[in-house]
């Protein structure tokens, strides 16, 4: 048992020692990701608000984001059943007209952004890593995330590689288990050359089927914290904590070698 305290207090002073930084956001149901990173003039927002940026990088690699949601109703419209439990995971819902397929969304093709395929799933949030420039052509392909099997997996994947800039990806709770607070917290790779993160939401016309839009009749807002582990650029550790982690370190295999 003294081993594993002593194990464990090593373990909390290493992730104590690693450099983090957090940024806290609102996130209306409105916002459009699919409009990330654009030009506010001359474009069709599909009635959403343009996304602001949730947290800024230094291009480069070894960083990773992980997402802290707080619960908060959010609906597709007055008029449809599309009320999620506001835990960022969205619903799984069956519309009584038109598409019941869930989110099969559709990229512009002219603005950089790519699409985002969830069946059986709606009204979840994601975001999308931007580099410095405004994005623009056809961007990267869209990627399927799925409840269960499959390369995405929402529900059991605990971490993702990294996702293209321009590509949008499912953020959800930021947690395993659907809907699920108890899940494990899920680690995103930020893409080397990424500079910008935006969060939002993706809403579609036809049941959340087919090109974007239809923002302007959602409602509510998710709390949304982010949290960057190994940002390039964070100070770097005092000597002195340093110094300490070996001491810990040396004192922890002379008490194995006691207990042995």
């Amino acid at each position: 048992m003294k081993k594993l305290l002593v194990s464990a207090a090593f373990g909390g002073m290493l992730l104590a020692g690693l450099p983090t930084s957090l940024f806290a956001t609102i996130v209306s149901a409105t916002t459009n990701i699919f409009i990330a990173g654009q030009d506010s003039t001359g474009i069709n927002t599909g009635g959403g608000l343009f996304p602001a940026v949730a947290q800024t990088f230094v291009a480069g690699p070894g960083q990773t984001v992980q997402f802290a949601v707080t619960t908060s109703a959010l609906t597709c419209g007055p008029a449809v059943p599309c009320t999620s439990a506001g835990t960022g995971d969205g619903a799984a819902l069956i519309f009584p007209v038109g598409p019941p397929n869930g989110t099969d969304i559709t990229a512009l093709g002219t603005n950089g952004i790519s699409g985002i395929i969830f069946t059986g799933r709606e009204m979840f949030l994601v975001g999308v890593f931007l580099d410095s420039s405004t994005p623009s052509g056809p961007g990267p392909f869209t990627p399927t995330f799925v409840s269960t099997g499959g390369t995405f997996n929402a529900d059991t994947d605990t971490s993702f590689a990294a996702f293209f800039t321009g590509q949008v990806f499912l953020i959800g709770d930021g947690r395993t288990g659907l809907n699920n607070s108890g899940g494990i917290l899920q680690t995103w790779a930020v893409p080397t050359n990424a500079t910008r993160l935006f969060l939002g939401f993706a809403d579609a016309f036809g049941n959340f089927v087919g090109p974007w839009g239809a923002y302007d009749d959602n409602t509510g807002s998710l709390n949304v914290t982010v949290s960057v582990q190994n940002p390039i650029g964070a100070p770097v550790p005092e000597p002195n904590t340093i110094m300490l982690m070996g001491v810990v370190l040396i004192g922890l295999a002379y008490f194995r070698k006691r207990i042995a």
